[in-house]
């Protein structure tokens, strides 16, 4: 493994994850192996203490009966039981009557209270262990000195397997935690890793790229389906995009090299009022398209981006649809199409921005009468209350739109004619989209059987958003 590979595994999460966790835990276990040696150690000092001090009131007792020699009896005597106790019987010049210390360490006489010492044990067949002990030196009158003492080398037995256990669990401890950066880093770097090379590859234009989903359902595979479905959007929105300003272009440049052509044909002609005036005529008219076209477009982006401009009051929507009627009615009676309506009988009341439903009622009968039928052809028009909620509906028996393209056509500039050479912007549609979405309602496009029945649906106490509400909220419950 190279120094550069080496550095770079130092640098990732997992291995500090590990690391991290490492020391944590490392110190926790240190602490709790302290505290047991501890609390071991201070166990023993007090059991020691207590036992040390019950055998000295004992020999104190046996001294008091028989002075020295009683002493000398009772220590002799215990001296010779098995096990861990001490004794040991010094005369004025310091020198051993009774011991079954071994060999004392030097100096040991000259101490007082608790004393801790190594010494050399003397077993059986004289073989000598090195040992440690607790002893009380006692001074006796006579100068005589009485030491009593409890071996405590089983006590470093028991502490040495606390520490050797420690030591194996620490060892086990950074085991697990190098096994642990290892899966990390297996499961969990690499998964990052890929979907950071998926994303390179989406960023150097690859928009059809996804990120690996494994299927084992864990939080990863999880951001990878959200990645995804928002990687799908975008590829759709960029689709989209690139369609919106195919048409653009082309719903541009028509008028644009119309009104080019109109006037470089007048200028090369020699001067005639009359046809210049109708050059300027139908470059006025061309004109008028494009403006048109920009203006549609700026009511779109106003109303999507709501705000208010366009404020909400509430009004009786009947003499919205009569005063739009009435524009449309002269148009309807020169292409020889029947307008039909059906208003309601008592007034249907919404909170609305009566330009907005005006505009959009006004696109959809337009729309109507371009595509929908010719000489002798019908449109009805009709409102009425559904639930909580206003419904225009303006059928025609035309040729209709393809189910499979009612939903394409709200997008701007979609139109069904491919030439894109008959009348209209693609826009109507898309400004009553719009609208309704402005007013949370929503724009219903059927089968009229024959014909195309659009739906303009409103809802009646006006946009939730403005009662405090979020969109959509009743249905989420």
């Amino acid at each position: 493994m190279s120094s550069a590979t080496r550095l770079k595994l130092l640098r990732t999460t997992a291995f500090k994850l590990a690391a991290g966790y490492l020391v944590v835990f490392g110190l926790f276990a240190a602490a709790l192996v302290g505290y047991l040696v501890f609390e071991t150690s201070s166990v023993l000092i007090r059991d020691v203490d207590a036992r040390l001090t019950a055998d000295a009131r004992r020999l104190g007792s046996h001294y008091r009966r028989g002075g020295i020699n009683g002493l000398f009896e009772a220590m002799q005597q215990s001296a010779m039981r098995p096990g861990n106790r001490l004794y040991a019987l010094l005369d004025p010049d310091g020198r051993p009557i009774v011991n079954n210390f071994g060999v004392l360490p030097d100096g040991l006489a000259n101490e007082s209270g608790l004393v801790r010492f190594r010494y050399e044990l003397v077993g059986v067949g004289g073989i000598e262990r090195e040992s440690r002990a607790i002893a009380r030196v006692i001074d006796v009158p006579g100068g005589f000195q009485a030491l009593i003492g409890v071996d405590i080398g089983q006590s470093d037995v028991i502490r040495q397997a606390i520490l050797r256990a420690a030591t194996i669990s620490l060892a086990m401890l950074i085991l697990l935690g190098l096994l642990g950066w290892a899966y990390v880093n297996r499961r969990v770097v690499r998964r990052i890793e890929g979907i950071s090379d998926s994303t390179r590859r989406i960023m150097d234009g690859r928009l059809s790229e996804r990120i690996a989903i494994t299927g084992t359902g864990d939080e990863f595979d999880r951001l990878a389906d959200q990645l995804n479905t928002m990687l799908e959007r975008l590829e759709r929105s960029m689709a989209g995009l690139k369609e919106v300003s195919d048409n653009i272009a082309h719903d541009l440049r028509t008028p644009l090299t119309r009104m080019r052509n109109q006037i470089e044909d007048a200028l090369r002609q020699p001067a005639n009022e009359t046809a210049d005036r109708a050059a300027l005529e139908q470059s006025l008219q061309q004109a008028d398209r494009l403006m048109a076209t920009f203006q549609a477009l700026l009511t779109i982006a106003r109303v999507e981006a709501g705000g208010r401009r366009h404020t909400l009051s509430k009004i009786d929507l009947g003499p919205v649809l009569t005063d739009v009627i009435e524009l449309y009615e002269p148009v309807a009676e020169d292409r020889g199409v029947t307008l039909s309506v059906t208003t309601p009988d008592t007034a249907i009341e919404a909170t609305v921005n009566r330009e907005l439903v005006g505009l959009a009622l006004a696109n959809l009968i337009d729309n109507a009468l371009k595509y929908g039928p010719t000489e002798g052809g019908m449109i009805s028009l009709d409102l009425k209350r559904v639930g909580d909620s206003a419904v225009f509906t303006i059928a025609d028996n035309g040729p209709g739109i393809p189910e499979a393209e009612r939903e394409r056509v709200r997008d701007r500039f979609v139109r069904l004619d491919k030439s894109r050479s008959a009348e209209g912007s693609g826009l109507g549609l898309a400004l009553v989209d719009a609208v309704a979405a402005f007013h949370d309602g929503a724009l219903v496009l059927e089968d009229a059987d024959p014909g195309l029945k659009a739906q303009l649906n409103v809802p009646l106490g006006g946009k939730a958003s403005d009662k405090g509400e979020t969109p959509g909220r009743e249905a989420a419950q």
